[in-house]
């Protein structure tokens, strides 16, 4: 039954995927001018938590769309991205330039989410095809 409510996420999960890391991208690319602007008083009052938010959209992003995609390569792809993610976003914390893997990882998770989304496209015309 608790299946049920998320089937909607599940059925879109790479377009969330998609989404969350954009939104995670211009985040990372927008703050340094917010706080470059503001004199690095705005660096202060960031909410952590619009991290965390990202790594957390991510992970039902990937858990969806990995168990929807039949091609390995993907799942590994997108597994290893979000791990790679994850991790420096925790790890930002005490090593600064670990938030670059922030941009690889999100691109990465862009990249997995996009070929799964085509190869589910083309997975729904060949069965379309199939039954006509």
């Amino acid at each position: 039954m608790a299946l049920m409510k998320f089937s909607g996420i599940a059925q879109k999960s790479d377009w969330v995927g998609i989404f969350s890391s954009v939104g995670c991208i211009l985040h990372c690319l927008v703050m340094p001018v917010l706080v470059y602007l503001s004199g690095s008083a705005l660096h202060r009052n960031e909410p952590e938590w619009l991290d965390y938010l990202f790594v957390g959209l991510a992970a039902v992003a990937v858990y969806y769309s990995v168990r929807q995609s039949h091609l390995l390569g993907v799942r590994l792809l997108l597994i290893f991205a979000w791990l790679l993610f994850s991790l420096s976003v925790i790890l930002q914390a005490v090593f600064p330039p670990a938030g670059l893997l922030m941009y690889v990882g999100s691109v990465a998770l862009i990249t997995g989410h996009v070929i799964n989304l085509r190869h589910c496209r083309q997975c729904r015309v060949h069965k379309h095809r199939m039954a006509a």
